[in-house]
């Protein structure tokens, strides 16, 4: 079931990481307010519901790997978390009140965890080989690698997806001074 769980998000990985450079594309392309863009409208009109989306899944993602997977979080997982779960109930309570923003509070936790996660992936794919991770020494190393999807695809860079599609979709959506 592991197997198949994380080709499954294995998957949602590569579209997220597709969105993302598109979005990014058009966002230098475009600009911030366009409505030239259909993927800066659409991130734009349903920012609420992506940004909710794409925090529950991965915090389902990580449960289930924690949980039912068995794997041990290592610091920086719990730092993710901790930066991820409050999203979802956050934008959760911000869809029930139709109250867009919370997306300014979003895109801050986003960018934080953007690059936290880089690190933490740069760390398992032996970029940077130091980290005091192993050196807290109740966790296992974060540079431990469960596995590896599609040849760059790991849980970490799970966690970096989610977090650059929740901070462009913040960012583009989030209302400015005055509206």
């Amino acid at each position: 079931m592991t197997e198949a769980i994380s080709t499954i998000l294995g998957v949602l990985t590569v579209f997220a990481n597709i969105l993302a450079v598109v979005a990014l594309f058009d966002l230098w392309y475009y600009g911030r307010e366009s409505v030239s863009s259909r993927v800066l409208s659409f991130l734009r009109t349903y920012a609420l519901e992506t940004v909710f989306v794409f925090a529950f899944v991965a915090m389902i993602g990580s449960l289930f790997y924690s949980d039912i997977a068995g794997f041990t979080p290592c610091v920086l997982c719990w730092y993710e978390r901790i930066l991820m779960y409050p999203m979802v109930f956050i934008t959760g309570a911000a869809l029930y009140w139709c109250d867009t923003y919370v997306l300014r509070y979003t895109w801050v936790l986003s960018i934080i965890g953007v690059f936290l996660s880089m690190y933490h992936d740069l760390l398992q794919i032996g970029v940077i080989t130091f980290s005091t991770c192993s050196l807290v020494g109740y966790s296992i190393t974060c540079s431990d690698r469960f596995f590896l999807r599609f040849g760059y695809i790991t849980i970490p860079m799970m966690a970096f997806s989610a977090f650059v599609i929740i901070a462009i979709t913040s960012y583009v959506s989030y209302p400015r001074t005055g509206e």
